[in-house]
């Protein structure tokens, strides 16, 4: 029986897994304070706290309250003593130097004989609660703020019209100014006279109906006698207590109305104007109908088809005289359906060559396009001039292109010059503007340039010379050009000079490359002296023939013959080799390499270097090296590749679902176990997605809403219970976490999702409430008492289970005597009763004993008792039935009742019929607890591998272990059971068939026994060809493949057992030899007795029932089984059958 510190023991595991931490605190007479008990949950209330330090020392935790709520913590305490009311406290301990937790504790008080008072009661943490109240306050302040800086109005006024309250908005809306600082008016509004009835009598609909709101526009007289519009949304609260008011939300949308009002005013004029337009105007909804159109139109499109047309004709149609035409509108209103404004040109070649230009305007409707407005026009004269403007154009640009000149006439008698197209890009002027004159275009010359050109030009006009000259354009943007220009004075046919003809042509870029070349050289040498990476230069024969300050740092050398390429480690050298091999062999590559350098000093560096080919740079004529020492990073690459190999391979080989979410709830990061879940081939196929994408849009919604928690929050959902169906439809448990993950900047970015499937646990739960709920019921039905005895390892017992039959059939009393069954043996069986259960202890074999007990009542009672025994430890456990078979013992002692024998012997048949059947139907039931036990096992294996202390890691697989070794012992032994109720009810059919013995052997080898986990084999010695035999081919396995695996459980570290099989024209011979442990000479002749087990194979798995079944099968198939053994050198069992067995 469960004694009273096994109850407290239970109690006190149940109250310390509490969220709360219960206690027992004492306030003595003197006034000093203790705790007799308090809760592990402690140090979840009191920073750093355990249960066994706060309870010998609770007032140096206590004095971690807030100083101001330190007094009240004992103030409060001492009332509830006085009062003898429930002691009930909130308040602050300090956790950190800036962080406190809110505690409230609650108890009931108790005064004792001696004075002193006791709580029972608990400490709690409210951090969470409180920093809700004080969220709740602060949007209860920031709605407030929000009314008041809202910038529509809200007003209360009365059935009567009289404004009670308004928002400060609401004043400036109406224009009351005279009092800013309260928000009572006491003012009715001025209506404007043509909107008061409408506003009345939405009024008084408001008032009817309680629970509508109604909006409208109307107008109001400001103060200053100015109208204004207001947008107005009236709330009837007559039937609220705390307001007994209507509400108004109004709005200024005076701008508005007049804008609009300003657009029917244009739309009216747009009209007129479109109507009286030579231009065609017209409009068609999404499905080509007609909208609207003007004259014009209708004018056009009667000249295409002679027919009129009407809102409501389909557009399309009036284009089927053409199917380019046709074709060609479809999809141009296609596009402006779509959402495109656009103008598009066509050529209306079956109409004298016509060119119309057509605008697309889409229509819209809250954001819907719901037609098309189209504007066009005849525009085929135009196109006419700009064909001939573009061919003259062509024409010049090709002449321009062909020269790259400039060419310029200056009209010296007036005012015709002539620029060419390359002058105007020269002075980068518009071509609609004239050519400057030659006053104005010295002008653009740079002053410095100026005077010398104003030389040359006179030369040129006094001495008619050429003029070839360089200058400079400083344009109005500042920007310099540099022009080369050729000028020659042109003279009439009277020799007056009319006309200079000049070509000039820009050679900025020409000169912006020499100076670039004179500065690059400048910049290089500067770069190469300042660079804070190294550079060096290699020459054609690979020898480094400069290099910067930097470099030489990099290398750890003062001069360039200190540098040794033989310090460049040996495994790099090829990889180097193969960079200069590269930009020699491709001078336009770029290659890059990375070696190790080992500085004479022995320190190891990491280079990474560039190469360039410049060996045809007259400057440089080398391969250049840009190199940087780059150890830190290597070294800090190298260990973040292995820190993130080791995190990726734990999370993809964890036994758990692990993913990582974004703000957008799309994973970035899914393991291996995940994918398989979503039935992702890879990480890539996952990577994006949203729950909506792998989920039903129920579940999706559900998560996703658990990701924002998390993120809104920042608070953890830690081992939630989730029940969801998988994509495969199958209904799965999940435990689920979601942990918010914070990044540099403090801010929670991501969250990592981690889910485990509980399904099998729950459905074991379920199964174990099934199967004792079922065991209870197979006790009740079955005519005994079912029991389980418990054996210590001190001698002592006790009953873990009885059934409350034993006070139905033998008169004891189930509450109060059972579980105390040997005191019930009659004295002169005890003797008799307690050898037989030392025995069956001691030989480990079946407990089956009839004896007498003794009733509460005085009766005296035969019973049988049969149970097998279960070693677990150093316990002993009796699993059996108690059978009442005082009326079969009688039977037996009466001969003279002749009549009563027989019935007493059909008695017997009956509870051997019901034991058969105990025995079957138990073996049957006893499987689902069996396999739900299996299972259970493989769960607990699973969480045990993921402890992290190894010690009790160890402990429990070895515990485990033990349970899975009698687990799968006492399910082999229900098999065999089973088996052997059949063959001896005869249930068993012989299947015979003709089959190849010789290939039936070698599945049984290949199935069993090819790949051992010691590695051990079969020795097979088989006939070259198939044999032929007529047997059952499943009894047949079964016979062989349980001697076989006798064999290899009985031969441990010894040579590998053998089978060999000899056919003959009447029978065939298997014989199994092993050499093992052999059978002790005493128990050969018991080897084939049920549940026989030899002497020394006490301590090896077994049921002793494979040998019984093995001979009951040998004999159903007409064979015979014999053996010989010997203790040391194994044994040798022979099997002869008939080879056509009926």
């Amino acid at each position: 029986m469960e004694n009273t510190s096994t109850k407290n023991q239970n109690i006190e595991k149940s109250i310390d897994s509490s969220p709360i931490a219960m206690f027992q605190l004492v306030l003595s007479a003197d006034g000093s304070i203790s705790f007799l008990y308090i809760s592990k949950d402690i140090e979840h209330i009191f920073f750093k706290a355990d249960k066994t330090s706060f309870l010998s020392n609770p007032t140096l935790y206590l004095e971690s309250i807030f100083q101001e709520d330190y007094h009240d913590f004992f103030t409060t305490l001492q009332t509830s003593q006085k009062e003898q009311s429930n002691w009930f406290y909130e308040f602050r301990i300090k956790e950190h130097e800036h962080n406190f937790r809110w505690i409230k504790v609650f108890a009931n008080p108790e005064n004792n004989v001696d004075g002193s008072t006791i709580w029972h009661g608990y400490f709690k943490d409210i951090s969470t609660r409180k920093a809700k109240d004080e969220s709740y306050k602060m949007i209860e302040k920031r709605f407030s703020t929000i009314i008041e800086n809202f910038t529509e109005g809200f007003a209360l006024i009365d059935t009567e019209g009289t404004i009670l309250e308004i928002s400060t908005s609401g004043k400036k809306i109406l224009g009351f100014y005279n009092d800013e600082n309260t928000s009572t008016i006491k003012a009715k509004l001025k209506i404007h006279p043509e909107d008061k009835a409408a506003l009345g009598n939405l009024f008084l609909e408001v008032i009817d109906n309680q629970y509508q709101a109604k909006t409208i526009e109307f107008r109001i007289i400001m103060p200053d006698g100015s109208e204004k519009w207001l947008e107005t949304t009236i709330h009837n609260f007559l039937e609220n207590q705390a307001i007994k008011t209507v509400l108004l939300n109004f709005r200024d949308i005076n701008e508005q109305v007049l804008a609009r009002k300003q657009r029917e005013f244009d739309a009216r004029n747009l009209k007129s104007l479109i109507d009286n337009t030579s231009d065609i105007v017209w409009s068609v909804d999404t499905s080509f109908r007609l909208i609207s159109f003007n004259t014009a139109y209708e004018k056009l499109i009667f000249d295409y088809i002679q027919e009129s047309i009407y809102p409501g004709k389909n557009m399309l149609e009036t284009l089927t005289f053409s199917q380019t035409h046709l074709a060609l509108f479809t999809s141009y209103y296609k596009r402006a359906f779509e959402g495109e404004t656009f103008t598009a040109q066509y050529n209306i070649t079956y109409l004298k060559n016509l060119w119309r230009e057509v605008s697309f305007y889409p229509i819209k409707l809250d954001g819907k396009v719901i037609g098309t407005a189209c504007y066009g026009k005849d525009i085929t004269e135009r196109k006419l001039n700009e064909v001939a403007l573009q061919k003259t154009n062509e024409q010049l640009l090709a002449a321009q292109s062909i020269a790259k000149l400039g060419y310029w006439e200056v009209d010296l008698v007036g005012e015709n010059h002539f620029w060419s197209e390359e002058m105007y890009y020269i002075f980068e002027l518009d071509f609609t503007q004239s050519p400057l004159n030659l006053a104005d275009a010295i002008k653009y010359v740079h002053e410095e340039d100026r005077e010398k050109l104003l030389e040359q030009h006179q030369l040129m006009m006094t001495e008619n010379k050429y003029l070839n000259l360089d200058f400079r354009l400083k344009m109005p943007n500042g920007q310099i050009k540099y022009l080369v220009m050729d000028a020659r004075l042109h003279k009439d046919e009277n020799g007056k000079d009319i006309q200079i003809r000049i070509t000039s042509q820009d050679i900025t870029i020409k000169k912006k490359v020499e100076n670039d070349v004179i500065q690059r050289e400048k910049r290089l040498k500067a770069f190469f002296e300042k660079s804070t990476e190294g550079i060096a230069i290699v020459n054609a024969d690979k020898k480094i023939i400069d290099i910067s300050p930097v470099g030489k740092k990099i290398f750890g050398i003062n001069t360039l013959e200190e540098y040794d390429k033989n310090l460049v480690h040996p495994d790099d050298l090829i990889g180097l080799r193969l960079a200069f091999q590269q930009v020699y062999e491709q001078p336009d590559s770029s290659p890059t390499a990375s070696f190790r350098y080992i500085k004479t000093n022995g320190e190891l560096l990491w280079i990474e270097t560039h190469f360039n080919n410049q060996l045809t740079e007259p400057s440089i004529q080398g391969i250049i090296m840009n190199f940087m020492d780059i150890t830190k990073r290597k070294k800090a690459e190298q260990l973040l590749k292995s820190e993130q190999y080791l995190l990726r391979t734990i999370i993809d080989n964890l036994p758990l679902n692990v993913y990582v979410k974004d703000l957008a709830s799309r994973k970035t990061l899914i393991n291996k176990a995940e994918l398989e879940y979503l039935g992702f081939k890879d990480e890539k196929e996952g990577i994006g997605k949203s729950d909506y994408e792998t989920f039903t849009a129920e579940y999706a919604k559900i998560f996703i809403e658990e990701d924002q928690t998390v993120f809104n929050t920042g608070e953890a959902i830690i081992n939630k219970e989730t029940l969801i169906e998988d994509p495969t439809k199958r209904r799965v448990w999940y435990l689920l976490s979601k942990i918010p993950l914070v990044n540099e900047q403090g801010k929670i970015d991501r969250l990592i999702g981690i889910s485990i499937d509980i399904t099998e646990q729950k459905l074991v739960q379920e199964q174990l409430i099934a199967s004792e709920l079922m065991f209870k019921n197979l006790a009740k039905s079955v005519p005994g008492v079912v029991y389980q005895l418990c054996i210590e390892a001190d001698g002592t017992t006790h009953f873990p289970y009885l059934s409350a039959k034993i006070q139905e059939i033998f008169g004891i009393d189930f509450d109060n005597n059972a579980r105390d069954l040997a005191k019930y043996i009659y004295s002169e069986d005890k003797t008799t009763f307690l050898n037989s259960v030392y025995l069956s202890m001691v030989s480990r074999s079946n407990w089956n004993y009839e004896g007498r007990i003794l009733t509460d009542n005085g009766e005296l009672k035969w019973f049988q008792g049969i149970s097998s025994p279960t070693f677990l430890g150093d316990k002993i456990i009796f699993n059996g039935i108690l059978i009442d078979i005082t009326e079969r013992k009688n039977a037996e002692e009466s001969k003279k009742h002749l009549r009563q024998l027989e019935l007493s012997l059909e008695k017997e048949k009956e509870i051997n019929l019901l034991k058969s059947r105990f025995i079957s139907f138990a073996s049957h039931e006893f499987r689902t607890p069996l396999a739900t036990i299996v299972t259970s096992i493989d769960i607990l294996g699973i969480y045990i591998n993921m402890l992290s202390d190894v010690e009790t890691k160890e402990k429990l697989k070895h515990h485990l272990n033990r349970v899975t070794s009698q687990a799968n012992r006492l399910t082999e032994m229900l098999s065999d059971v089973l088996l052997l109720e059949k063959s001896a009810n005869d249930k068993i059919n012989l299947e015979l068939e003709y089959l190849d013995i010789t290939s039936l052997i070698k599945d049984i080898n290949n199935q069993y026994y090819h790949d051992r986990k010691d590695n051990r084999k079969l020795e097979l010695v088989l006939p070259e060809e198939n044999k032929e035999i007529y047997s059952d081919a499943s009894l047949l396995k079964h016979i062989i493949n349980n001697l076989i695996d006798n064999a290899f459980k009985y031969s441990t570290n010894a040579p590998n057992p053998s089978l060999s099989l000899e056919v003959n024209d009447q029978d065939f011979k298997i014989i199994i030899q092993d050499y093992g442990i052999g059978i002790p000479p005493e128990d050969q002749k018991h080897l084939f007795e049920i549940f026989f087990r030899a002497n020394n194979v006490l301590n090896i798995d077994g049921t002793g029932l494979g040998l019984n079944i093995t001979k009951e099968f040998t004999h159903k198939l007409g064979g015979t089984i014999s053996f010989k053994s010997e203790i040391g050198k194994g044994t040798i069992f022979t099997l002869v059958f008939p080879k056509q067995y009926h």
